[in-house]
């Protein structure tokens, strides 16, 4: 029934993201030879070891993350209020429209919920925006379990393989907004997400913070007030106000973690420790007076030496 539109998507899915393979590095040779001081080397192989390398905890973490969800997805399938044929136009664009909903939705959670953020920020610490910051993703998306978000499209009636195939377009065009150079669309910039209103989402500047978080759209960022324009006198700052210079996978992947875990020591009552994990990140700042703290650099030997408590725009500025 829904195998042919599902089987389409599949395709245009496996070649789309063959093509974004070849355009990543044809990008990366223009900012090379075009723009010099644009791309850096270090930081691209950082960004792409998340993407090409397999790494055993997302494996592990895979049963642990599914062994919690999957119930509640099979609850949600077998108690759905319709069924919704995606081999009609109708029930394409349906799956369409109320996945960028949840897109949005999910995206603004993995901002705004410390516990989807601790994975979420390693796509922010890129101080340069290419397309190989596209591929900079955390490894433990398996086990923060983001796709909790899904639920609701299951129990309104969509199968989860039609969920993934729309999420899986969703995700090749947000890759190809990963770009400085590319500019303004004009009237596209009112209902399109674009390469330009993208690049204020990965902004660290106070102006650009928390916005922007649709997929193909920005209506929803202008309905619930996430819109955010790039500026012609605000020039976009990309990675941590703090910028995380350092190309250490280690610290690239896990610094979030980091801060966590010394935060935990500071956390008095079940009240904080709820809430540590599910308000925003910088909750915890607010709570206490604001200490003097540098981020990462370099030069720090080990993770030991990763700041206890960073305020709001330091934890926040990998967007």
């Amino acid at each position: 029934m829904q195998d042919d539109v599902l089987k389409i998507f599949s395709q245009i899915s496996v070649y789309g993201l063959y093509c974004l393979y070849i355009l990543t590095v044809i990008e990366a040779i223009f900012l090379i030879r075009k723009m010099p001081g644009s791309f850096d080397g270090k930081e691209a192989a950082v960004s792409l070891l998340s993407e090409f390398t397999p790494i055993a905890l997302n494996y592990l973490a895979l049963g642990l993350s599914f062994s919690l969800i999957k119930p509640i997805m099979v609850f949600a399938w077998e108690n759905r209020i319709n069924t919704i044929d995606v081999n009609t136009f109708s029930g394409v664009l349906a799956a369409y429209l109320f996945g960028e909903f949840i897109y949005y939705w999910q995206h603004r959670a993995l901002h705004r919920i410390r516990w989807f953020w601790l994975d979420h920020a390693v796509h922010h610490s890129s101080n340069r925006l290419n397309l190989t910051a596209a591929w900079r993703m955390g490894l433990t998306s398996r086990v923060v379990g983001a796709t909790i978000f899904f639920v609701p499209m299951i129990w309104l009636g969509f199968g989860l393989n039609a969920i993934v195939i729309v999420f899986g377009v969703f995700s090749l065009y947000q890759t190809l907004l990963h770009t400085e150079w590319f500019p303004k669309l004009g009237v596209l910039e009112g209902f399109l997400m674009t390469p330009s209103l993208h690049r204020v989402h990965h902004g660290s500047n106070p102006e650009y913070l928390d916005c922007n978080y649709g997929s193909t759209l920005c209506i929803y960022d202008r309905i619930f007030g996430t819109y955010v324009a790039e500026r012609s006198d605000v020039a976009i700052r990309f990675g941590l106000v703090e910028p995380l210079k350092s190309n250490n996978p280690l610290i690239v992947y896990f610094h979030q973690w980091i801060y966590l875990a010394r935060d935990l020591r500071s956390v008095k009552g079940l009240k904080s420790l709820v809430l540590i994990f599910l308000m925003p990140p910088e909750w915890l700042a607010s709570q206490r007076p604001k200490k003097s703290e540098s981020l990462l650099t370099e030069k720090s030997a080990c993770p030991l030496s990763v700041p206890m408590s960073l305020d709001r725009r330091d934890r926040k500025s990998v967007v």
